[in-house]
């Protein structure tokens, strides 16, 4: 990584080098958006309906300007006197996208360049795709200007409602507009689970030297604990009486095992309901899979290993979205709940198989990958899943699966806290009326006691399969990565309420299944005719050969028969 943070006049850079923005740099800063400045409309007021919707002039860098907002970028304009006409000279270009703070100068002094200026606005920008950190700063005429560009800046940026009436220029609409803007973002505090182990074991610094610069510029406030052992996270959140009242949000740093922790010990308290309604969970990949981080916006480039520096920055933006989870039953009661995926056979071997080779970072997942090409183990197994009646299967057509993108803002309150929270579920109804012989076999304490479950299941709107065979791999999955260079399938969302079954048999080729593995990185594999692919709301696996691992979020468990069931919309991910 070689990202840095300028500003307009003086470095604010952690990581060394020269930080001055220079009009070569600003060029290439608008270059790299591909924005199209002819798409600007001049206006002089507020509008809410023209491409325009706010314009004043502004100093930058001593320099006076007409600044221009529209529902999608900032820009800076002069204006050129032409023999039969007026014509506009883009001097900077801004995209909102990539905008992580909007602060008050007049509050946040410490950042403050130009001293003979009693207020302005500052931008903090981070551009993805050169990991660049830029500050700006502008200095509008009129305190009431400044007011107004902080509010319908931070409005648009963080996708809030525009209040129009506030734009008014009467002393209590200035009043009122202060009082929006001086405690924005004080609704929010991270709890930061830093683990120093994952990885190659650099989390620590990863932190002070990338994340660390981010969070302080987007003015969060966080508390980092470093995980000393293993489930340190799970008991922490199994106990704590600080989530949803002290924090707002939970976030891992490491690989998708202090995730899992996370989940777990939230899902196991008797207050889960409460705790991940009021909570927001991210991930800052520190890991060598880091899964979640690639499926939540943390990838700059596809097949690329997930971003720490991405990460910090969709989590500063505070963009969410509900997420699935599953319940997974074995022997002896066992319960483990899962966000990623459920595997047996090649990927599993892949995953516990190269435990020993952690040090190769992300060189690992290759090396195991053709480790088991070479060996090319089969496993026998039967699955037993249960589909909807108009089930979704795998089609040519795959890239065309409606998602619903909806997503909601960390700085607005209650936004999503609508009827449909309140049918939040970890109950497994399905379980019981599909799987009631698997289920009183594996978790008969968990049957007795959800029998007093009042939750129903539609009749005639499910059907069953079941299928024993060699398989090459199987994986039943929650969201569309396993890994940052396999997208195990592509028709996996966040909040679509199916697990995607995704198995290929043992009637494929050494050559064919390379090129399985080759094409994983885009989720294209799913194409080929040995892959099957079901959406199914539950299912059950039973390993009969011996010699592979049956694996849940990259945690190796028993190897032994295990039933899942999916659980809709139950948490909320911090996703780009």
């Amino acid at each position: 990584m070689n990202g840095s943070i300028g500003s307009d006049n003086q470095s604010f850079n952690n990581t060394g080098g020269n930080n001055n923005v220079n009009k070569k740099e600003e060029n290439e800063i608008k270059l790299s958006l591909g924005i199209d400045s002819k798409q600007l409309v001049d206006s002089s007021s507020f509008s809410s309906t023209s491409s325009c919707i706010f314009q004043s002039n502004v100093l930058y860098k001593n320099k006076s300007y007409v600044a221009t907002l529209t529902e999608t970028e900032f820009t800076l304009h002069t204006e050129q006197n032409t023999t039969n006409n007026k014509s506009k000279k883009i001097h900077l270009t801004i995209s909102l996208e990539h905008i992580c703070a909007v602060h008050d100068l007049t509050t946040f002094k410490k950042l403050k360049t130009c001293k003979q200026q009693t207020f302005g606005f500052l931008l903090f920008v981070f551009i993805p795709k050169d990991r660049k950190k830029i500050i700006y700063e502008f200095y509008p005429e009129k305190n009431i200007l400044n007011l107004k560009w902080i509010y319908l800046l931070r409005c648009l940026v963080f996708e809030l409602p525009i209040q129009t009436k506030l734009l008014d220029e009467n002393e209590d609409k200035v009043n009122q507009l202060k009082d929006l803007i001086d405690p924005f973002g004080n609704n929010r505090k991270l709890l930061i689970f830093l683990n120093p182990f994952s990885g190659r074991k650099k989390g620590a610094k990863l932190f002070e030297k990338f994340i660390k610069p981010i969070l302080d510029l987007a003015h969060l406030s966080y508390v980092v604990i470093k995980t000393e052992k293993q489930n340190h996270a799970y008991d922490y959140c199994l106990t704590s009486d600080t989530l949803g009242t002290e924090f707002t949000d939970v976030i891992g740093m490491g690989g998708d095992g202090i995730i899992y922790e996370i989940i777990n010990g939230i899902a196991n308290r008797s207050d889960w309901k409460n705790i991940f309604r009021k909570i927001r969970i991210g991930h800052i990949p520190g890991g060598t899979s880091n899964a979640l981080a690639s499926t939540s916006g943390s990838q700059i480039k596809q097949g690329e290993p997930a971003d720490p520096e991405m990460a910090a920055f969709l989590i500063s933006r505070g963009f969410h979205q509900p997420m699935d989870l599953m319940s997974c039953f074995q022997s002896n009661n066992k319960r483990y709940f899962s966000f990623l995926s459920v595997t047996f056979g090649a990927i599993a071997d892949i995953d516990i198989g190269t435990e020993n080779v952690r040090w190769m970072g992300s060189a690992r997942n290759l090396y195991g990958a053709l480790k088991v090409m070479m060996n090319k183990k089969y496993y026998k197994g039967r699955v037993k899943y249960l589909q909807e009646v108009t089930g979704l299967e795998k089609k040519n057509s795959w890239r065309h699966v409606k998602h619903n993108e909806k997503r909601y803002s960390a700085f607005q309150e209650h936004q999503n806290e609508d009827e449909s929270s309140e049918e939040r579920s970890l109950d497994c109804p399905l379980l019981r009326k599909y799987f009631s012989e698997e289920l009183k076999r594996l978790a008969p304490n968990y049957l007795a006691e959800s029998n007093k479950s009042t939750q129903s299941v539609k009749e005639d709107n499910y059907k069953l399969s079941e299928i024993e065979d060699n398989f090459l791999l199987f994986m039943g999955v929650n969201i569309p990565h396993i890994s940052h260079d396999f997208m195990a399938s592509p028709m996996a969302h966040l909040h679509d309420g199916y697990v995607d079954l995704v198995f290929v048999k043992e009637n494929i080729s050494r050559g064919n299944f390379l090129n399985l593995l080759v094409s994983a990185e885009n989720g294209n594999y799913i194409l080929d005719d040995a892959v099957d692919l079901t959406k199914v709301k539950a299912f059950y696996l039973s390993p009969i050969d011996t010699g592979s691992f049956v694996v849940v979020d990259g945690e190796n468990v028993d190897y032994s028969d295990i039933l899942v069931e999916v659980h809709s919309s139950i948490c909320n991910l911090l996703t780009l």
